[in-house]
């Protein structure tokens, strides 16, 4: 018990005074056009994909049918448009 406590206030003690804290405030994150992170066409491509999944989970709940071919093509928002009779 006594061990703990002594090494509990020795990494407590290191911390305190660790370069990392004495430097510590904001980020400042500034964006970069030089293509760091995902690119627009993969979230694109599979947003449309998950939205057509989606569609035909609703279509299939809702109306117990499937998707046309239309609102397939427009990644399913053509299914929430236009209703069918």
């Amino acid at each position: 018990m006594g061990k703990s406590k002594i090494l509990a206030l020795a990494v407590a003690t290191a911390m305190a005074f660790s370069s990392v804290t004495a430097q510590s405030g904001v980020a400042h994150v500034t964006p970069s056009a030089t293509g760091n992170g995902t690119p627009a066409w993969f979230w694109a491509v599979f947003g449309c994909a998950g939205g057509i999944v989606f569609t035909a989970f609703v279509a299939n709940w809702q109306q117990k049918r499937q998707l046309t071919a239309a609102e397939a093509a427009t990644c399913g928002l053509l299914f929430y448009v236009t209703r069918p009779r």
